[in-house]
């Protein structure tokens, strides 16, 4: 059975395949890993791993693209939506050779209820974000550090 076949409807959103298998192997190592792992040890393990692709080297924005349309299916709802697509996110660009950062941070406006958000970086760029998350949330924890 070939890859595209596979893929079935989803082919018709997913514009690299191998990409694409890549994403949702991570997606089912991290859910598995996550239950194994507190958070600190999981980044680790992360971070760690060699890489998947010694291939052609992906731009970061296509995969942030790629996460964005196969996370909802692989995220655990139970995490909220930026907290798993940045574990995701995090995840594929560090076997794809990227040194990303994972960033989680509250919100800074008083009148504004508690919230939290996730998000993955690059040389302290913030990666696949449509606004940009450093104005509007105080960085609590950041992993590695810079």
């Amino acid at each position: 059975m070939s890859l595209r076949r596979f893929l079935g409807p989803a082919r018709a959103i997913v514009s690299d395949p191998g990409l694409a298998l890549g994403i949702l192997w991570a997606g089912i190592s991290l859910r598995r890993e996550y239950v194994r792992h507190p958070l600190p040890e999981l980044l680790d393990r992360i971070s760690s791993k060699r890489s998947l692709r010694e291939g052609r080297r992906l731009e970061p924005k296509e995969i942030a693209r790629q996460v964005d349309r196969l996370s909802p299916t692989l995220i655990d709802p139970d995490w909220g939506p930026c907290f798993g697509r940045a574990l995701l996110l995090f995840q594929f660009l560090w076997r794809c050779r990227y040194r990303a950062q994972i960033h989680f941070g509250v919100l800074t406006d008083p009148r504004e209820p508690l919230r939290g958000h996730a998000w993955v970086s690059l040389d302290g760029v913030p990666v696949g974000e449509r606004i940009d998350p450093r104005g509007r949330y105080k960085e609590t924890y950041c992993y590695p550090e810079a």
